[in-house]
């Protein structure tokens, strides 16, 4: 099940969203982790005020991850220009399949 969560000092706070058809609930978690390193007493229904505030900055650090974008590892960048790509190629980061070498017709199938 998908949970968010935010750490700040001592306390943690972890939200579980509820999902949309209503099945299951919204649950909000707060722990002291110097008290209770295990997570076993959630401190959320006696702590408001903190886990609100935890709450809105968990929220805040998903508007700037979403204002981000996509993580780096998955964003696709051209190569700076053609001359890269060769020594890429050179180097054997980047190969051709094998039926697009030189000399190459078409498709290695019985039927080509």
């Amino acid at each position: 099940k998908l949970r968010f969560a935010a750490r700040t000092g001592k306390h943690k706070v972890i939200l579980t969203p509820g999902a949309p058809d209503g099945s299951r609930r919204r649950k909000v978690e707060l722990y002291d982790l110097e008290a209770d390193p295990h997570e076993r007493v959630n401190l959320a229904p006696g702590e408001r005020r903190l886990t609100r505030a935890l709450l809105r900055r968990l929220k805040q650090r998903e508007t700037e991850l979403r204002a981000e974008g996509p993580p780096v590892y998955l964003r696709v960048r051209p190569l700076p220009d053609p001359s890269g790509e060769e020594r890429l190629r050179e180097l054997g980061y980047l190969v051709d399949p094998p039926d697009s070498g030189p000399g190459a017709t078409g498709s290695a199938g019985p039927d080509s």
